[in-house]
């Protein structure tokens, strides 16, 4: 009995007993692990009571229990980590509806500030044309806001569907190129220039997949580049050199992500800067919804990154 407790819980385990035997205490309660004789590990809990002393006091018989509650400590486990699951579920969901409250705000003062503005602007002059590409802006960035919110919600609810059909990769990233040119030129001015390198020609870049879904992934991507990226430069494009699947990536020279944060970016809700002073702002869907439809399209995604500044974000999508 003795060999078969684990060693780090020997000493513990024979020194409760010998405390027992020697009339220092009338009962013990030890808990340790012991090794059974098919090798695996159990939980015990060993209990017991002096029944019988001698005239001297010394005791002379113990009785007791020794009880197996490794598959009570397994529970207790379970149980202990899906409290704390829910618990962090519930903390995120909170900050959730307090940030989309913000983020969603944002861009209505300013569909609502500048249309006040125009009203008092004269028609056709340049003060009329910049509240009316204003106006434009935000209501573009409340559109897409809420169609996240949607396909989440339809994500969750097992309702969202593909609808596949040949598609030429080339042609999604000239659709993002131009796109995210016109982006960078409105958020970051020169600072950052974008690349885009394609990986096959176009007589051999068709694929099958759900092209509105492809293109929001690389503009989830895109978007992510160019929040975190002040200056230097955003490339994009694939990889063809597996027969079965295209390798979509898009890198920065932006701020990176710590090692520890690479796979929480790709939870609900999760920002690598979760604090209220943080200077990105964001849901915390986006790298989620990406990482949904990427599975749901059969590949998967991942990031490489230092926190030394880049961060590269990959993922797969099958030719057919």
């Amino acid at each position: 009995w003795e060999a078969r407790i684990v060693e780090e819980d020997r000493m513990v385990a024979l020194q409760k007993i010998s405390d027992c035997l020697s009339g220092n205490d009338k009962e013990y309660i030890s808990r340790y692990r012991l090794k059974a004789e098919d090798g695996s590990i159990r939980n015990v809990v060993d209990t017991g009571t002096v029944i019988e002393f001698d005239s001297h006091g010394k005791p002379l018989r113990v009785v007791g229990t020794q009880r197996d509650e490794t598959e009570e400590k397994m529970w207790e486990l379970k149980l202990l980590e899906a409290k704390r699951h829910a618990e962090e579920s519930d903390r995120l969901k909170t900050f959730f509806l307090s940030n989309i409250s913000h983020e969603i705000r944002t861009p209505l003062n300013g569909v609502l500030g500048f249309a006040r503005l125009l009203m008092d602007a004269e028609p056709g002059t340049e003060n009329c044309r910049k509240y009316m590409d204003m106006i434009s802006s935000s209501a573009d960035m409340l559109l897409k806001l809420i169609s996240d919110i949607l396909d989440f919600s339809r994500l969750e609810s097992g309702e969202l569907q593909l609808a596949k059909s040949r598609v030429n990769a080339n042609a999604v990233l000239r659709d993002m190129l131009d796109e995210f040119y016109k982006v960078l030129e409105e958020e970051k001015g020169d600072k950052v220039e974008l690349y885009c390198l394609p990986g096959l020609a176009d007589q051999t870049a068709e694929i099958t997949t759900d092209p509105k879904r492809l293109r929001q992934v690389m503009r989830c991507l895109l978007n992510n580049a160019v929040k975190f990226t002040e200056e230097g430069q955003i490339e994009f494009g694939y990889n063809a050199d597996s027969h079965a699947f295209l390798e979509f990536y898009v890198k920065d020279t932006g701020i990176g992500i710590p090692p520890d944060q690479r796979e929480l970016i790709f939870e609900y809700f999760r920002q690598v800067d979760g604090s209220d002073t943080r200077r990105h702002g964001g849901t915390g869907l986006g790298l989620a919804l990406a990482r949904k439809l990427v599975e749901m399209l059969g590949g998967v995604i991942w990031v490489e990154s230092s926190n030394k500044g880049g961060t590269m974000l990959k993922f797969t999508i099958p030719r057919s």
